[in-house]
């Protein structure tokens, strides 16, 4: 073998063992498992046309997917996280998951809701899931008349036809698992911490019919933005 020849070999062998190297070093430097995601867009239209959409996804993914506006937020977006029940929050915003801080403040730029789903063992996947959710003004979440109402990216309708629709849905889903999640709004002040736009005790009724028929219900923890600055000071 001539001495170019060889040269080019032994070159091709170093750059494959330092291809090798690298690829292992920047798996072991984000080793975490992906946070699962849902983002769902809901529409405030009642044509088939221009229904919104849920997309199945990965925290990871939807960070670089708006970073580079592939994936767009605004205030009718919900984000839904899935964590292992035993994980907490607090953890994860401390660094444990580099990139659920950055879709945190990406959804609070935007005015979406963030919400998180504690997986356990045995429940339905937050992939299959149905989500039953309202969007109430932001500054007076017990607005019924001025909520919209959505059962997954299907709109309800607003005000006590939407929320007819909502209950009418939840009495015939056949889903495994139904999501509940509450508007965004500003916390603080006069408003509780599980502000709703109606009467709970009508919900109860269809959620208890839900759970006779075998339906698991979950209500979400949505994420408190008012307190996102001070908790990661608190943290670092």
């Amino acid at each position: 073998m001539s001495s170019i020849k060889r040269n080019i070999v032994v070159g091709l062998l170093v750059a494959a063992v330092l291809t090798g190297v690298l690829t292992l070093l920047f798996l072991g430097s984000d080793d975490h498992r992906e946070l699962s995601a849902i983002l769902l867009e809901r529409r405030i239209d009642d044509t088939d046309a221009l229904f919104g959409w849920k997309k199945k996804s990965t925290v990871q993914t939807l960070v670089r997917e708006i970073g580079c506006r592939s994936t767009s937020l605004g205030t009718n977006t919900l984000v839904i996280v899935g964590i292992d029940a035993e994980v907490q929050i607090r953890e994860l915003l401390a660094g444990c998951d580099k990139y659920l801080p950055q879709l945190v403040a990406s959804c609070n730029t935007q005015g979406s809701q963030l919400c998180f789903y504690q997986i356990k063992d045995g429940l339905t996947p937050l992939s299959k899931a149905s989500i039953v959710s309202w969007r109430s003004p932001f500054h007076h979440p017990r607005s019924g008349e001025h909520t919209s109402y959505w059962f997954d990216s299907r709109y309800l309708g607003m005000g006590e036809a939407g929320l007819s629709n909502m209950l009418a849905r939840c009495a015939t889903t056949t889903a495994d698992l139904v999501l509940f999640a509450r508007s965004r709004y500003e916390t603080g002040g006069s408003w509780g911490p599980d502000e709703l736009p109606f009467a709970e005790a009508s919900l109860n009724v269809a959620i208890a019919g839900m759970r006779v028929r075998g339906i698991t219900v979950v209500w979400l923890k949505c994420h408190d933005f008012d307190i996102f600055p001070a908790l990661v000071r608190d943290i670092h």
